[in-house]
Protein backbone atom coordinates (compact mmCIF):
# COMPACT_ATOMS: atom_id res chain seq x y z
CA UNK A 1 0.00 0.00 0.00
CA UNK A 2 1.60 3.21 -1.07
CA UNK A 3 1.53 6.20 1.14
CA UNK A 4 -1.16 8.13 -0.01
CA UNK A 5 -3.43 5.30 0.48
CA UNK A 6 -2.69 5.31 4.12
CA UNK A 7 -2.90 9.06 4.40
CA UNK A 8 -6.83 8.54 2.93
CA UNK A 9 -7.39 5.45 4.87
CA UNK A 10 -6.17 7.48 7.89
CA UNK A 11 -7.84 10.14 7.49
CA UNK A 12 -11.51 7.99 6.87
CA UNK A 13 -10.63 6.17 10.21
CA UNK A 14 -9.74 9.75 11.86
CA UNK A 15 -6.87 8.26 13.13
CA UNK A 16 -4.34 11.50 14.05
CA UNK A 17 -1.66 9.66 14.35
CA UNK A 18 -1.59 7.75 11.46
CA UNK A 19 -2.07 10.46 8.91
CA UNK A 20 0.94 12.29 10.66
CA UNK A 21 2.81 9.20 9.97
CA UNK A 22 1.89 8.93 6.62
CA UNK A 23 1.56 12.47 6.13
CA UNK A 24 6.03 12.53 6.73
CA UNK A 25 6.33 9.27 5.19
CA UNK A 26 4.77 11.51 1.64
CA UNK A 27 7.17 14.41 2.48
CA UNK A 28 9.97 12.14 3.16
CA UNK A 29 9.26 10.43 -0.20
CA UNK A 30 8.73 13.83 -2.56
CA UNK A 31 11.62 15.48 -0.80
CA UNK A 32 13.79 12.50 -1.52
CA UNK A 33 12.69 12.25 -5.47
CA UNK A 34 13.18 16.66 -5.71
CA UNK A 35 16.99 15.85 -4.35
CA UNK A 36 17.51 13.18 -6.90
CA UNK A 37 16.59 15.34 -9.72
CA UNK A 38 18.53 18.09 -8.56
CA UNK A 39 21.30 16.21 -8.05
CA UNK A 40 20.54 14.68 -11.51
CA UNK A 41 20.28 18.07 -12.62
CA UNK A 42 23.36 19.63 -10.97
CA UNK A 43 25.78 16.94 -12.05
CA UNK A 44 24.69 17.71 -15.47
CA UNK A 45 25.32 20.87 -15.35
CA UNK A 46 28.78 20.34 -13.71
CA UNK A 47 29.44 17.95 -16.25
CA UNK A 48 28.82 20.29 -19.17
CA UNK A 49 30.37 23.06 -17.32
CA UNK A 50 33.48 20.66 -17.15
CA UNK A 51 33.23 20.20 -20.63
CA UNK A 52 32.64 23.42 -22.09
CA UNK A 53 35.53 24.86 -19.66
CA UNK A 54 37.71 22.35 -21.47
CA UNK A 55 36.99 22.85 -24.83
CA UNK A 56 37.49 26.56 -24.30
CA UNK A 57 41.17 25.57 -23.01
CA UNK A 58 41.95 24.02 -26.17
CA UNK A 59 40.33 26.92 -28.07
CA UNK A 60 42.87 29.14 -26.19
CA UNK A 61 45.64 27.29 -26.74
CA UNK A 62 45.39 26.60 -30.51
CA UNK A 63 44.89 30.05 -30.86
CA UNK A 64 47.87 31.00 -29.16
CA UNK A 65 49.86 28.16 -31.12
CA UNK A 66 48.96 29.79 -34.66
CA UNK A 67 49.37 33.21 -33.24
CA UNK A 68 53.29 32.37 -32.03
CA UNK A 69 53.64 30.53 -35.79
CA UNK A 70 52.41 33.51 -37.44
CA UNK A 71 54.48 35.27 -35.85
CA UNK A 72 57.68 33.77 -37.53
CA UNK A 73 56.29 34.39 -40.63
CA UNK A 74 57.31 37.24 -42.54
CA UNK A 75 55.13 39.67 -44.23
CA UNK A 76 52.88 39.04 -47.72
CA UNK A 77 54.33 42.13 -49.81
CA UNK A 78 56.13 39.31 -52.34
CA UNK A 79 57.43 40.62 -56.27
CA UNK A 80 58.07 37.18 -58.09
CA UNK A 81 61.52 37.62 -59.54
CA UNK A 82 61.60 37.57 -63.33
CA UNK A 83 64.12 34.88 -63.37
CA UNK A 84 63.81 31.42 -62.84
CA UNK A 85 66.72 30.77 -60.12
CA UNK A 86 64.97 34.15 -58.09
CA UNK A 87 61.61 32.30 -58.08
CA UNK A 88 63.40 29.05 -57.08
CA UNK A 89 65.05 31.04 -54.18
CA UNK A 90 61.76 32.34 -53.29
CA UNK A 91 59.72 29.20 -53.43
CA UNK A 92 62.19 27.92 -50.65
CA UNK A 93 61.54 30.70 -48.46
CA UNK A 94 57.11 30.51 -49.36
CA UNK A 95 56.87 28.40 -46.25
CA UNK A 96 57.78 31.43 -44.32
CA UNK A 97 56.35 34.05 -45.71
CA UNK A 98 52.83 35.20 -44.86
CA UNK A 99 50.48 35.71 -47.36
CA UNK A 100 46.17 35.58 -47.43
CA UNK A 101 43.92 34.46 -50.05
CA UNK A 102 43.96 38.19 -51.64
CA UNK A 103 47.44 39.00 -51.57
CA UNK A 104 48.04 35.73 -53.38
CA UNK A 105 45.33 37.02 -56.24
CA UNK A 106 46.71 39.95 -56.70
CA UNK A 107 50.45 39.11 -57.20
CA UNK A 108 49.46 36.70 -60.00
CA UNK A 109 47.25 39.12 -61.47
CA UNK A 110 50.69 41.88 -61.37
CA UNK A 111 52.82 39.03 -63.11
CA UNK A 112 53.39 39.58 -67.17
CA UNK A 113 51.69 36.56 -68.79
CA UNK A 114 55.12 35.10 -69.48
CA UNK A 115 56.59 35.29 -66.25
CA UNK A 116 52.96 34.05 -64.69
CA UNK A 117 53.74 31.10 -66.99
CA UNK A 118 57.33 30.96 -65.48
CA UNK A 119 56.34 30.63 -62.14
CA UNK A 120 53.86 28.17 -62.54
CA UNK A 121 54.80 25.54 -65.04
CA UNK A 122 58.58 26.62 -64.61
CA UNK A 123 59.16 26.88 -61.46
CA UNK A 124 56.67 25.93 -58.69
CA UNK A 125 55.76 22.68 -60.89
CA UNK A 126 59.22 21.70 -60.62
CA UNK A 127 60.25 22.67 -57.26
CA UNK A 128 60.61 19.48 -54.22
CA UNK A 129 57.96 20.89 -52.50
CA UNK A 130 55.07 21.76 -54.62
CA UNK A 131 55.46 18.46 -57.27
CA UNK A 132 53.44 16.02 -54.92
CA UNK A 133 50.99 18.96 -55.47
CA UNK A 134 49.90 17.98 -58.47
CA UNK A 135 50.01 14.43 -58.53
CA UNK A 136 47.49 14.77 -55.51
CA UNK A 137 44.92 17.13 -58.05
CA UNK A 138 45.38 14.83 -60.67
CA UNK A 139 44.50 11.63 -58.70
CA UNK A 140 41.24 12.83 -57.44
CA UNK A 141 40.38 14.52 -60.91
CA UNK A 142 40.95 10.93 -62.24
CA UNK A 143 38.25 9.99 -59.65
CA UNK A 144 40.96 8.13 -57.24
CA UNK A 145 40.05 10.56 -54.29
CA UNK A 146 42.28 12.19 -52.08
CA UNK A 147 45.03 10.62 -50.15
CA UNK A 148 43.70 12.85 -46.86
CA UNK A 149 40.54 13.95 -45.96
CA UNK A 150 39.38 17.66 -46.56
CA UNK A 151 39.72 18.02 -50.40
CA UNK A 152 43.08 20.18 -51.88
CA UNK A 153 42.94 22.14 -48.90
CA UNK A 154 42.68 19.47 -46.62
CA UNK A 155 45.78 17.82 -48.27
CA UNK A 156 47.49 20.70 -48.01
CA UNK A 157 50.97 20.50 -45.96
CA UNK A 158 52.14 24.08 -45.78
CA UNK A 159 50.03 26.24 -43.19
CA UNK A 160 47.30 28.38 -44.42
CA UNK A 161 48.32 31.98 -45.16
CA UNK A 162 51.58 31.04 -46.47
CA UNK A 163 52.70 31.78 -50.19
CA UNK A 164 53.75 28.03 -49.83
CA UNK A 165 49.64 26.69 -48.76
CA UNK A 166 48.88 28.88 -52.20
CA UNK A 167 51.24 27.49 -54.29
CA UNK A 168 50.46 24.24 -52.95
CA UNK A 169 46.87 24.77 -54.00
CA UNK A 170 47.45 26.51 -57.52
CA UNK A 171 49.11 23.51 -58.46
CA UNK A 172 47.43 20.91 -56.70
CA UNK A 173 43.72 22.68 -58.78
CA UNK A 174 45.89 22.55 -61.98
CA UNK A 175 46.35 18.83 -61.79
CA UNK A 176 42.97 18.38 -60.75
CA UNK A 177 41.60 20.03 -63.31
CA UNK A 178 43.68 18.28 -66.22
CA UNK A 179 43.00 14.92 -64.24
CA UNK A 180 39.39 15.55 -65.00
CA UNK A 181 40.29 14.82 -68.60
Amino acid sequence: MNNIQKLIEAVALGDKEQQAAAFAAIMQEKTRSAIEVKTIETAGKIYNTEEAIEEAIEEVIEDVVEETEEETLTEARVKIPADIDGMVELLDKAKEIRMSDKDYERMLKALPAKQLADWVHNAAFKHKDFQPAYAVGYQAGMGKGFPKKGGLEGNNPFKKNTLAFHVWMTIGEDGFTNGQG
